[in-house]
């Protein structure tokens, strides 16, 4: 009974620890393999399908012109006998402009102002010279081409908006001809069209404009954003609709009119449904133990206490002791139960690292220090004294100023003799 007892409970734990093993290995299995695998995640987005308006428009590049303008011309050589205009000025129909010396009068032919004299009194002329020019900038038009393609879809009284471009100005207009007859030499034929406009005067003949023309439109219809449709490689637009396991499944849409941003769905979705796009994918994180163990137990983060900022209010932790030979800064304190080592004081009203000497200035500071000697410390001179068997060195007692005092002594005593001797100098 004893054995079997024994062999249930091995057999007990070993079974035990398996499911303990098998739980781990679950559990991490969606955090390893993905890092190992290097795979990468999909990201969806999710749209709503709205009930709205859809409107398509037409744009074609345009230029601002004046209806009327004249250039007056003379018919034959002359000169300029008189001129009765100057530039800027307005005339009627009628008004007399120029004289020639060959009985001719040249008169304007509408009303405008003069925008140009090309011409002085005494000039000489050839045939047909342009000599003036009169144009009426209180009526202006926008011409336009429209390609072969568009045509169709023009059409006089058709309302449009011209943008002009330079000031930034919206015109509310219509067009108001359109040319049949091709003026193009092309592979596509272009027509010209044109639109009144009522302009403010800093509009000018030559601006460069953008006409905008309403094609279709769709109202109150399901609408989606572009963005939510994918397409099959024969051009079959789905949308995916997530389902409750979180896996996603296609659903074939019917599209109608779009405007580039949004688009009618005919059939597919329905207004108030929400559907789903692939956005893009982003790499699983790297592999690593340390992730791993942070996934299956958690993240514990420990600050020790008296840890502090390294800009200010820095102090030493309990047990620690500043290096040999270093002060404490100003405005550090000392921590509680440590003491200052032994020969170490705490500077005064400037910088420990002051008191710290580079290495390699060895000379320098010898050289500072025989320029002036601090009080109590040896003078230069003993530097060369001999020492006693001890190692201490010799103190030389003479007063500043003696050695100097002997040694004119010395030289006099070797004076004296030869003084005396006189004349026994061989």
């Amino acid at each position: 009974m004893g054995r079997g007892k024994n062999r249930v409970w091995q057999w007990t734990k070993r079974v035990v620890l398996l499911a303990v093993v098998a739980a781990v290995c679950l559990a991490g299995y969606s955090y390893v393999y993905p890092m190992a695998a290097g795979a990468e995640k999909t990201i969806y987005a999710s749209y709503t399908a709205e009930t709205g308006d859809i409107a398509t428009t037409m744009s074609f590049s345009a230029q601002i012109s004046a209806i009327y303008t004249q250039t007056l011309q003379n018919s034959g050589e002359a000169t300029v006998t008189n001129i009765y205009v100057t530039q800027d000025q307005p005339v009627k129909a009628g008004d007399k402009i120029i004289d020639l010396s060959n009985g001719e009068t040249l008169k304007a032919g509408i009303d405008g102002t003069v925008n140009e004299i090309a011409v002085a009194k005494g000039d000489w002329l050839r045939r047909s010279q342009g000599l003036v020019q009169i144009a009426d900038f209180t009526q202006l038009q926008v011409a336009l081409n429209v390609d072969e393609y568009d045509v169709q879809k023009v059409r006089k009284g058709l309302p449009c908006t011209v943008t002009i471009i330079s000031l930034g100005l919206d015109l509310e207009t219509e067009i108001d001809h359109i040319n049949l007859v091709s003026g193009s030499m092309g592979n596509v034929a272009s027509y010209s069209a044109t639109a009144l406009l009522d302009a403010p005067e800093n509009v000018l003949p030559g601006m460069a404009a953008t006409v905008t023309i309403p094609d279709e439109e769709a109202l109150g219809v399901t609408t989606l954003d572009m963005a939510a449709l994918s397409f099959r490689e024969d051009g079959t637009p789905y949308v995916l609709l997530r389902q409750e396991d979180g896996s996603f499944q296609e659903r074939e849409v019917e599209t109608g009119l779009s405007d580039g941003m949004r688009v009618e769905i005919i059939s597919g979705v329905e207004t108030g449904e929400t559907v789903w796009a692939v956005t893009g994918t982003e790499a699983a994180e790297s592999f690593s133990l340390g992730k791993l163990y942070a996934a299956l137990v958690g993240q514990t983060v420990v600050i020790r206490e008296g840890e502090r900022s390294r800009d200010t209010g820095r102090s030493f932790n309990d047990g620690m002791e500043p290096p040999q030979g270093m002060g404490v800064p100003e405005g550090m304190e000392m921590p509680e139960g440590m003491e200052t080592p032994e020969g170490m004081e705490p500077p005064r009203g400037r910088d420990a690292s002051e008191d710290v000497q580079a290495p390699g200035n060895t000379e320098d500071t010898e050289a500072a220090g025989d320029a002036e000697a601090p009080q109590g410390a040896e003078p230069a001179g003993n530097a060369g004294l001999p020492q006693e068997a001890d190692g201490e060195e010799r103190t030389d007692t003479r007063q500043p100023g003696t050695e100097g005092s002997q040694r004119d002594g010395r030289e006099d005593a070797a004076e004296r003799p030869r003084e005396q001797t006189g004349g026994n100098e061989p």
